[in-house]
């Protein structure tokens, strides 16, 4: 299984001059970003080139010059992420895959893709699947068994009325095993439930 979700913090020295202010219940945005190959930076590509659950608003973010030379493309999602409370498991959405769409996550995962988060400003990086390791000769070969991601545990740190911090697993504790789906190229058909936790840290 691959490791955690690599997540961010701010200084709290810094965070009154960085992060928006928030009261008890506001809700604090994630912003999908993109995704591309780990070993290859300078590709990416939108969150939503492949089927994951598409914000209900689809609402477009301004980018600055430096952004779009570095290949941002942020989205709104429908996580909702409220400030000073937790969140219950809750389902993002149920999605039917078909053939090509789940042609391309086997073929995301295959490469190693990551995506991009942005949550209150800080950034989250994860991987979007993994595939068996067991067997080095096996690995990006048709033979190894691929996997979907379906689920992220956030933890999300604050001080007095900031976020100043955010972690993600892909499992819920104790044992933060990776929730995830098998996918293979010669599915035609995949029934896929993306999910979510919120906890504080």
């Amino acid at each position: 299984m691959r490791g955690g979700i690599r997540g961010a913090d701010y200084d709290v020295a810094d965070v009154n001059k960085i992060g928006k202010a928030y009261v008890r219940g506001d809700r604090v945005p994630v912003v999908a970003n993109k995704i591309g190959p780990y070993n290859n930076p300078a590709e990416t590509y939108s969150y939503y080139s492949v089927s994951y659950c598409k914000s209900e608003s689809g609402d477009k973010h301004d980018h600055q010059l430096g952004e779009v030379l570095s290949g941002d493309r942020k989205r709104s999602t429908d996580y909702e992420l409220k400030f000073l409370e937790d969140t219950d498991f809750k389902e993002l959405c149920r999605t039917t895959l078909d053939q090509p769409k789940i042609e391309k996550f086997y073929q995301c995962i295959d490469r190693d893709y990551y995506f991009e988060f942005f949550v209150d400003g800080l950034p989250l990086w994860g991987y979007i699947g993994e595939y068996d390791t067991e067997n080095l000769f096996l690995e990006h070969t048709s033979r190894a068994r691929h996997f979907l991601y379906t689920h992220l545990h956030f933890d999300v740190g604050y001080n007095e009325n900031h976020v100043v911090e955010i972690n993600a697993t892909y499992g819920q504790p104790p044992l933060y095993l990776a929730q995830r789906s098998e996918i293979s190229s010669t599915m035609e058909e995949m029934k896929v439930v993306f999910s979510y936790v919120v906890c504080l840290l």
